[in-house]
């Protein structure tokens, strides 16, 4: 908002022209290139900005096949607009808003099971079998995808060069930051990362955030097995047009 229709113009370097005699200075308007003034609808829309954190919260569990997944969709994908609905500080401000942009998210894997491991038996507790421990628990493998929503990617996460690589033996939290830039997307309906989305249709935001693994060792069948890791999501997000509500 610090440019275009809403905003006022940033810092320019000063180019000069001469014309008999005189030098004139030179600025040209990122909106409309033949006039130095705002458009009319810079200047007459009055707008409120906010920036701020959303946040949204899951887990990573490990099913009886020895695959993880989240806890939220018992699949290994979770879409963005998901965490958008499901997050009290969007919530609350989707009826007070007209738009929205998304910046970037960041993402922070916390293991919450404690050493040593319990073993589990089948048909009576859940935990680890005894029989598979020696396969131990890989590592798992995070990317996010700006143009999918429900897709299970499988093992290009693991091959993608934006990924990143979670273990489960740290006991601090891991966390990863992913930027939007400025015009990063435009999906369905206009709606887009980087861009301003009417708030009423953040249901048709595309991205997801996926995660893979090689083979885990099993658990009993009672599956999930209770949260391997806790997911912290902070979503950076800007608000504008106050309705007022």
């Amino acid at each position: 908002m610090d440019t275009g229709a809403y905003g006022s113009y940033p810092r320019r370097r000063r180019t000069y022209k001469k014309t008999l005699g005189r030098r004139y200075k030179r600025r040209a308007n990122p909106v409309n290139q033949y006039t130095f003034r705002k458009t009319r609808v810079g200047r007459l829309t009055k707008t409120d900005l906010q920036l701020m954190k959303i946040s949204y919260r899951d887990g990573v569990a490990l099913n009886s096949a020895g695959n993880y997944q989240f806890i939220s969709t018992a699949a290994q994908y979770v879409n963005l607009s998901a965490m958008l609905l499901a997050s009290p500080e969007f919530v609350s401000r989707q009826t007070q808003y007209s738009y929205y942009m998304l910046n970037g998210i960041s993402v922070k894997f916390t293991r919450k099971w404690l050493s040593p491991i319990a073993y589990g038996v089948t048909g009576t507790s859940p935990g680890f079998q005894q029989a598979t421990y020696t396969l131990g628990l890989s590592a798992l493998n995070v990317n996010f995808y700006p143009n999918l929503v429900n897709s299970v990617i499988g093992q290009p996460v693991q091959d993608a060069d934006s990924s990143w690589l979670v273990s489960p033996y740290l006991e601090g939290g891991q966390g990863h930051y992913q930027p939007f830039p400025k015009n990063f997307t435009t999906g369905t309906n206009s709606n887009g990362l980087g861009v301003w989305n009417a708030c009423s249709q953040a249901a048709n935001i595309q991205g997801q955030l996926s995660i893979y693994s090689d083979q885990n060792l099993n658990s009993s069948n009672i599956p999930p097995l209770p949260t391997i890791w806790d997911i912290a999501v902070e979503l950076y997000i800007q608000f504008c047009n106050n309705t007022g509500i």
